[in-house]
């Protein structure tokens, strides 16, 4: 099993079954094709969670199902001109009657397109729910019981529930803001869990093109969540769409991906210099995505953590054996020994990081998807052939320092040693699909929208007693489960 199958990657968010065409956000529409957008935006989330339980499918398959349907919930954050219509009861105006300020705020946070403003006295008891709640820029508020942020309109008529990865917690929200992130971050999340297991069925030159491509594209998916995403939904810190979690793992794919890169330039035989340029690159990202997450709770991220410092360790001490293949070849033999030696001493500390590791995923609730079934990392193909290529030029160089150039090994490395060669490039550009063509005759009524909690029937009509569906692939519940709901 090669060391690039050795990987830590999250489990699928499980959101429950939503369906658009009955409930509040029918009470809205108010014309034939309304009603049409309904129910294909019903089928097409519902379409595209059934290919998410599929590792094995194809990334065309899943990526064409995720923009069909959000190219349809599109319409629901920025409706086009002239599918809103006035008449009609306005549902806006009688929840400033009922609920006082606090809808004053949510409809000006709606009108801002962004998420109503959340302080201590604006949380009250809803259904004995707990959850902690964050202002931005990661203020701290006590933990409470909290209200739904109610937003009036299209954006806020549908409640949304979705299963967090990292606290196995149950999120609700009614803002369809925060389901186009869920949605993109199970893409991103997704094309991991294809990678990991095309890694393991197809092991040929085209299976290691494949987890490539996967692990760029997830990359990708991650970063644009980061970028653009993140930043139309309430901050909340420590959980799985936590910004700085979000780029860590962007940065973590980025670097499996140059993985299969380094593990194609060695069976191709290519040079040590690039071999160990390649490696020290390799190292730099596995450390800088650790520094997004040092400063999370290590019960949630714990094992993560020390994943990504194997992994630093592992490839700071493979730059530094093919740079000691280097030196030798220069006749440098003893600064050949020194980094053989420095490269033995990072491998012995990158075992006992993965032995952490392994114990820290055991005492863990947080599960996650690894296909490689040995837990020791010293039987793995890649840590075998490394160490028995560090041993082979330290004897050979050791030898030839005292019998032939009579050099002394250095106290220090050398400054000059191979620098770090980034052969997978930045992270690639992701453009969201555009706008469904069936929005262009479709009119909605905000005014017919009734809040959540106003209409009994309208909310049992949109599923709001739904339950997350759980799966294979899917992270689990908390064993204590309280819903955080915003």
């Amino acid at each position: 099993m090669s060391l690039s199958a050795w990987t830590h990657h999250a489990l699928l968010k499980g959101t429950a079954t939503i369906n658009f065409s009955q409930g509040r956000l029918a009470r809205g529409a108010v014309n034939r094709e309304a009603r049409e957008v309904l129910r294909e935006m019903t089928r097409a989330r519902s379409s595209y969670m059934e290919q998410l339980n599929r590792p094995d499918n194809s990334r065309e398959t899943v990526v064409r199902a995720c923009d069909e349907y959000l190219a349809l919930l599109q319409g629901l954050l920025d409706p086009p001109a002239g599918s809103l219509v006035s008449g009609g009861e306005d549902a806006s105006s009688v929840s400033k009657t009922d609920s006082g300020e606090q809808s004053d705020k949510t409809a000006s946070a709606d009108a801002a397109g962004g998420d109503a403003p959340t302080t201590d006295a604006d949380t009250a008891a809803t259904d004995g729910s707990k959850g902690g709640n964050k202002k931005k820029k990661g203020k701290k508020i006590e933990e409470a019981k909290l209200d739904l942020v109610l937003i009036p309109g299209l954006r806020g008529a549908t409640l949304f529930k979705w299963r967090d990865a990292v606290t196995g917690e149950q999120l609700d929200t009614m803002d369809a803001q925060l389901d186009k992130v869920c949605c993109l971050l199970n893409l991103g999340l997704w094309h991991c869990l294809h990678a990991s297991v095309t890694s393991t069925a197809q092991r040929d030159e085209a299976g290691h093109k494949e987890v490539y491509v996967s692990l760029r594209e997830a990359a990708k998916y991650f970063h644009y969540v980061d970028k653009w995403e993140l930043e139309r939904v309430e901050f909340r810190e420590n959980h799985d769409f936590d910004e700085r979690l979000v780029e860590s793992m962007a940065t973590q794919c980025l670097a499996e991906a140059q993985e299969m890169t380094l593990m194609i330039a060695k069976s191709k035989g290519h040079a040590p210099e690039l071999i160990a340029g390649i490696a020290q690159d390799n190292a730099e990202k596995f450390a800088d995505a650790k520094k997004s997450i040092d400063r999370m709770p290590k019960n949630l991220v714990g094992d993560l953590v020390l994943y990504c410092e194997f992994k630093r360790l592992f490839y700071e001490g493979c730059a530094l054996a093919y740079n000691g293949a280097v030196q030798h070849a220069k006749e440098e033999a003893g600064i050949a020994v020194k980094c053989l030696q420095e490269a033995t001493r990072k491998l012995h500390e990158a075992e006992e990081v993965a032995n952490g590791y392994m114990r820290a995923k055991k005492r863990s609730n947080n599960k996650s998807f690894n296909q490689t079934k040995d837990n020791d990392v010293t039987k793995l193909s890649n840590w075998v052939e490394l160490c028995k290529k560090v041993r082979e030029i330290y004897d050979t160089a050791e030898r030839e320092r005292g019998f032939v150039y009579h050099q002394s090994i250095p106290d220090e490395l050398p400054e000059d040693l191979v620098p770090a060669k980034n052969l997978v490039g930045g992270f690639a550009e992701y453009q969201l699909p555009p706008l469904s063509e069936m929005w262009s005759k479709a009119q909605f009524n905000e005014g017919l929208i009734p809040l959540k909690g106003k209409d009994t029937a309208a909310d049992t009509a949109s599923g709001d007693n739904a339950t997350i569906r759980e799966g294979r692939h899917v992270a689990a519940r908390k064993r204590d489960e309280s819903c955080v709901v915003m």
